[in-house]
């Protein structure tokens, strides 16, 4: 008698190679839909005329209306119509979302497979016998090798070697995407030391990079509909590229990814003046996003960090723990409570843009702009002092313009001209009021403020701004506070509270800004959220915005950010005037902020009166008392300023006299002025930018989340400890102070975690030899393949680890291995990118400059509204890893060729071979544009046609041309002679023909 195999192993006999990606969809993208929006009213409780939907059998079962489900037919599936409302509409909340409606469509038509496993808790035995026997989750154990020498060689025996172009152009291609040149064809050197020699290449880090951005499904824009840019996202890729040519030790690539704004000692590049450690986290934001309301729609935040935690334990553990998400894993060991303590470190960290500058970046420049402030700061105060006896007579003559808030001086002369000393009565009474009213409704939320960036200073009452052009000196004298843009607005910053209290309706701010710096609230770490309002003016001044008290359970903050600093810029059309879309490339950016507190009551506070309280009300009645008390006023706050013991009231002062003409304030009114002023803008233009990139950062003390029952954002269950997977690495709860991200960092770069270096390594040997030895790179679980050679990957794990985590010694090993070497080799078809180049390459138009700023691809419909613009047909002679990712619309030539859609990662890619591709390389604009370049380059050089045909093998082939394949060409070139009417030697269209037949070789697209 047989005994009944478990489903998942039907599932795969049906399904073959695609059953664990048909698996992990039903379980992220259609389970959760289910569990949300269904299980209320047709789950295991309740079952609405007659329908239960949590199970595939009670689905074709169906209720009063008949099946609800026709596996292989969405159209007449009962679900897909009652949630498209063609029928009976449902749910009844509203219609679902489209995203989930085509997962459910795409899911019937794929024949509706629903795995049946119990949903177990971690005592289940079944978790208890994998943890106990399932080979990925034992210690890494060093098998003695079956055979001396060479560690892979000792388990995998050679066939007999390929030849030596052959090796080169294979090897090129694994180090560096690209083929070898003809002058390394003609170098003499033995096969290690090519092997040492590409390893050394900047193009090896190239290569590797985009490895890695699959894995992290890199994208420059977050999808959508207005595709939203992700700041900085190219400085990523920069990153990798430093990072892998400098052999940065996987383990502290890891800890950089993870926290690498919370390591002890960051890398630090003195020469570009960067913090390199800071970008790895830039990964965690790379991912799509929304921009609508996380408060309506919950999900967004949601989506946000599952697709995070996907990203993060697919690509270093080769785990599906986002099937957790809304249930206990039916497969691999992983509770939900595992799934929500990832949740609660992420939730625990906040999206932010970070500023990359070294602390010593700029420093020169800063201390001459610091002493210039002095020396300035010093004449100005001999200035001023000077003028003090002159201020009684300017100030007798003057009239002033009442504005509408009391606490403006002009408003307070003005009232006193017209209303005397009942004038002087309503202002006392007025400033008594708004101190009781400040005292007894609203609390200070001064502390635990962060600052980011080389452009924040926290500063003492009368810190001064100079003006950056003009006679004038001074723009404005401000009270204590934190500011950017006081040495320089071209220093960006950003400046964010502690989570904003539940206990209070209301935050109000006192800040100010110009050129785009903007104050936002940011709800459950939505960085694209709707809260986005510009700051204005030059004086600090109240703003209100909610807490967002009624959300008890979803983490608030506020964040006043430069223009370089805010990740909504470029925002949507229509959103910024034109005035202001212009200042989207301008760099100079400012805002400050002079406290802020929390409150019940509708309003903001009001402006304090602290300052007019020393004036003598006796004297204020007449003209000749008023000028006298004002200018008392004013010289005191003078006297004070030039010993540095300024008060907030003395700063009030002093900017108003500055702004009504009563202090000297032209340059040339001092004879030190005009060159000290000069000095510090000429200094001040020197300074460079700092560079922006997305990441994350630690602002307040961990959070721990609740489990949400079935994935429901409004269904909260017990709370899940912080903490990495405590099944299957026993990682221990999360309890000091931060995010835990610093702690999750160790225990997956630990040398005793056994999936980290196994997953690495299988990694590398894909790289290397084109299939993991678990060839389910991505998926080291249940459902994933076993490896092909267990003693081998552990020997090697083991070697990694002893070798300093280097990706380069791991390389170095297995392409000196004489299996790599054998001519026994599965052809490999070049990747998109790797295509791409090579066109370029043997065309003699790749430009190998590195680093940069990405190339948009070429479109012939571009919509620039949707960040979808249109870049030069050749991508300016780039490699293609330098090609801009939006999407919306990826790179059509690249798409073609297998270029994975970057919504999650992909250890490996798809490889099709299908008509279009062919097609393409017909009729591509591309592809016929870099034939006839190469074919005018031919068409020019006085060399022969057999001449031609050899250098043109070498170039595409890696090889020299056989005698038969140049009398085959040769006939080709001097047919298309014939058939363009034209010179066999001089014509370009004959040649272009030619070097586009070379494109279309199969062993110019494959690597042997």
């Amino acid at each position: 008698m047989r005994g009944r195999l478990p489903l998942w192993v039907l599932i795969i006999g049906l399904f073959g190679k695609s059953s664990a990606q048909q698996f992990e969809f039903f379980e992220t993208k259609v389970r959760p839909v289910l569990a949300r929006n269904c299980y209320s009213c047709h789950g295991p409780d309740k079952q609405f005329s007659g329908l239960r939907v949590d199970s595939r059998e009670a689905l074709l079962r169906g209720g009063k209306r008949g099946p609800a489900l026709t596996p292989g037919n969405a159209g007449q599936s009962l679900l897909l119509r009652a949630v498209r409302h063609q029928e009976i509409p449902m749910p009844l909340g509203g219609q679902l979302q489209p995203t989930d409606i085509a997962a459910l469509a795409e899911w019937i038509e794929r024949g509706a497979l629903w795995p049946n496993a119990p949903s177990p808790s971690p005592a289940h035995s079944r978790y208890q016998k994998l943890l106990r026997d399932h080979w990925a989750f034992q210690p890494v154990k060093a098998t003695k090798p079956p055979r001396s020498g060479h560690l892979v060689d000792a388990w995998l025996p050679a066939n007999p070697p390929a030849s030596a172009p052959t090796l080169l152009r294979r090897l090129s291609f694994v180090l560096t995407g690209l083929p070898p040149t003809p002058e390394d064809l003609a170098r003499n050197e033995s096969f290690e030391q090519s092997v040492d020699r590409l390893l050394a290449s900047p193009h090896y880090g190239e290569q590797w990079a985009r490895r890695w951005m699959d894995l992290m499904r890199f994208a420059e824009t977050r999808g959508y509909e207005w595709n939203y840019e992700i700041a900085g996202a190219w400085r990523y890729r920069d990153y990798l590229i430093r990072a892998f040519n400098a052999d940065l030790p996987y383990s502290q690539l890891i800890r950089e990814h993870l926290a690498g704004d919370l390591l002890e000692s960051p890398r630090i590049d003195h020469r570009a003046g960067i913090n390199e450690s800071v970008i790895g986290t830039a990964f965690f934001r790379l991912g799509e996003a929304g921009h609508d309301d996380c408060i309506q729609f919950r999900e967004i935040a949601l989506d946000v960090i599952d697709n995070q935690i996907d990203t993060l334990t697919k690509g270093f553990l080769a785990l599906t723990v986002a099937c957790a998400r809304c249930h206990d894993h039916k497969l691999d060991p992983i509770p939900t409570q595992d799934y929500y303590g990832l949740y609660g470190i992420l939730n625990s960290s906040r999206p932010v843009l970070r500023s990359l500058a070294s602390p010593a970046a700029n420093q020169k420049l800063l201390d001459q702009l610091l002493n210039l402030r002095g020396r300035i700061r010093s004449e100005l105060a001999r200035l001023w002092t000077r003028e003090v006896p002159l201020l009684s007579a300017r100030l007798a003559s003057r009239h002033f313009t009442p504005t509408k808030e009391m606490a403006d001086l002009e408003t307070l002369w003005s009232s006193l001209e017209s209303e005397g000393a009942a004038g002087w009565q309503r202002y006392l009474t007025e400033a008594r009021r708004r101190q009781d009213d400040a005292r007894n409704n609203y609390e200070p939320f001064d502390t635990g403020w962060l600052a980011d960036g080389s452009g924040i200073e926290k500063t003492g009452p009368g810190e001064f701004v100079l003006t950056p052009t003009g006679a004038a000196v001074v723009e404005a004298i401000l009270p204590a506070g934190v500011y950017s843009g006081v040495i320089s607005p071209k220093l960006q910053g950003a400046l964010r509270s502690p989570l904003l209290p539940k206990n209070r309706k209301f935050i109000s701010v006192r800040a100010y800004g110009g050129s785009l710096a903007a104050r936002r609230t940011v709800i459950d770490n939505c960085a694209i959220g709707e809260q986005n309002k510009l700051l204005e003016g030059r004086w600090p001044s109240w703003t209100k915005s909610e807490t967002y008290s009624q959300q008890q359970r979803l983490p608030v903050f506020l964040e006043l950010v430069t223009r370089w600093a805010n990740p909504r810029y470029p925002d949507r059309p229509g959103v910024l005037k034109p005035d202001q879309e212009k200042l989207l490339s301008a760099q100079e950016s400012y805002f400050g902020w002079a406290g802020a507190v929390t409150h019940d009551v509708e309003e903001s506070p009001r402006e304090p009166l602290s300052h007019i309280l020393d004036l003598d009300g006796q004297t204020l009645t007449t003209p000749e008392g008023r000028a006298a008390a004002f200018s008392q006023a004013i010289a005191a706050a003078v006297r004070r300023w030039a010993d540095a013991q300024s008060s907030d009231e003395d700063a009030r002062w002093l900017d108003w006299a500055l702004r009504q003409g009563l202090l000297e304030n032209r340059a040339e009114a001092s004879p030190l002025l005009p060159s000290l002023l000069n000095e510090y803008r000429d200094t001040q233009s020197q300074l460079g930018s700092a560079p922006m990139v997305e990441g994350l950062a630690d602002a307040a003390t961990g959070r721990d989340y609740p489990v949400l029952i079935a994935g429901s954002p409004t269904s909260f269950g017990e709370i899940a400890p912080r903490r990495l997977l405590a099944g299957i690495l026993a990682g221990p709860v999360i309890t000091g102070p931060g995010s835990g991200r610093r702690e999750l960092a160790e225990q997956i770069a630990s040398p005793q975690n056994p999936l980290t270096p196994r997953v690495i390594v299988n990694r590398i040997w894909q790289a290397v030899f084109g299939q993991g030895l678990v060839r389910s790179v991505d998926n080291f679980g249940a459902l994933g393949d076993k490896p092909e050679h267990p003693e081998l990957l552990d020997a090697l794990a083991a070697r990694f680890i002893a070798d300093g985590w280097s990706i380069k010694k791991m390389m170095r090993l297995l392409l000196t291995s004489a299996k790599f070497r054998e001519a026994a080799w599965p052809l490999r078809r070049l990747s998109a990118e790797e295509l791409r180049d090579a066109i370029l390459a043997a065309a003699g138009e790749l430009k190998p400059s590195l680093y940069g700023e990405s190339i948009s691809p070429h479109r012939t419909a571009p919509e620039a509204y949707r960040k979808l613009l249109a870049g030069p047909l050749d991508g300016a002679g780039r490699r293609s890893i330098y090609t801009k990712v939006t999407r919306m619309e990826g790179p059509a030539f690249l798409e073609t060729f297998d270029f994975p859609l970057p919504l999650a990662g992909r250890g490996r890619r798809d490889v099709t071979n299908v008509p279009a591709q062919a097609l393409t390389l017909l009729n591509d604009p591309f592809v016929i544009e870099i034939a006839r370049r190469w074919g005018a380059k031919l068409a020019a050089d006085s060399a022969t046609p057999d001449q031609r045909i050899d250098s043109m093998f070498r170039r595409a082939l890696s090889r020299p041309a056989s005698p038969a394949e140049k009398q085959r060409f040769r006939g080709l070139a001097a047919e298309l002679a014939t058939l363009h009417k034209a010179s066999i030697l001089t014509s370009e269209a004959v040649w272009k023909d030619v070097a586009h037949a070379v494109f279309n070789l199969k062993e110019f697209l494959y690597v042997p």
